[in-house]
């Protein structure tokens, strides 16, 4: 069994309900808020005050992710406002820091690629990482009554997450894409890294599964859509799978839910 966590970042926000509802009513499980600050990564998208419109209009469980620095400074409001998860970004606790308000660093090369890459050329192993504050964040994240996730970038490998994070996890979003732009193309190298997580996760007495209350949920976001790659990301251990182009760009969206579940 997998999750499907359709993201509104591809969705029409003139009808934004509708959208949300649509998917609902297709046979979504969940629905993924994808929260940019334009520091962490260059985009901007909404806040918690959008979450907290949006909750009425769906029961669903509301994923937030949040690609922002100092999440710390958020996570209650993200939580008041209806989240069910909050999902942090392990490299926005880097202890080498990078001046991401520098617009040169955005205009040199391919930002959705290359920048990103080199900006986490040196984050491979928990010593890049201050883990005590993020372990300190996912516990606060649990204290407000919600899911708490971690999620690591293409170039970030999964042994830079140290076994005290994976023992606190409820999910875990491996990035198949670099965050901050949709509609990119998926990048193989998160699938060793799915079999990697899941195999550390159990030598550590995690089970990995669908029931975020005991398990730990493997969600992949990034370049999904039905075919080659759906079925790649599931046979190597995925329970949830973020699509936000492959779903809300489709002709038939339940169709297309389907597709990516069975």
């Amino acid at each position: 069994m997998v999750l499907i966590s359709p993201s509104i970042l591809s969705a029409d926000f003139s009808s934004i309900k509708d959208e949300i509802q649509k998917v609902e009513e297709a046979g979504a499980d969940w629905i993924h808020l994808d929260v940019m600050d334009g520091v962490f990564v260059p985009n901007l998208t909404f806040g918690a005050p959008v979450i907290k419109k949006l909750r009425p209009f769906s029961k669903l469980f509301f994923d937030t992710h949040l690609m922002i620095f100092y999440p710390e400074k958020h996570i209650e409001d993200f939580a008041k406002a209806g989240s069910d998860s909050i999902i942090i970004h392990l490299e926005a606790y880097r202890t080498q820091e990078f001046d991401f308000s520098n617009k040169s660093f955005w205009q040199t090369g391919d930002h959705k690629n290359s920048n990103q890459e080199t900006w986490e050329s040196s984050g491979k192993s928990p010593l890049d990482y201050d883990s005590k504050k993020v372990l300190e964040v996912l516990k606060s994240i649990k204290k407000l009554g919600c899911k708490a996730g971690i999620s690591i970038n293409p170039a970030c490998p999964v042994s830079a997450l140290s076994d005290e994070i994976i023992k606190e996890l409820n999910l875990i979003l491996l990035m198949s894409v670099n965050p901050g732009f949709g509609g990119q193309e998926f990048k193989p190298v998160v699938i060793e890294k799915i079999k990697e997580f899941k195999s550390r996760a159990e030598a550590l007495g995690r089970s990995i599964g669908v029931d975020i209350d005991n398990d730990i949920v493997i969600e992949i976001d990034g370049g999904i859509k039905p075919g080659d790659t759906a079925e790649q990301v599931k046979s190597a251990g995925a329970t949830a799978l973020v699509a936000g182009s492959a779903v809300y760009h489709s002709d038939n969206v339940k169709k297309t839910i389907d597709l990516l579940k069975n």
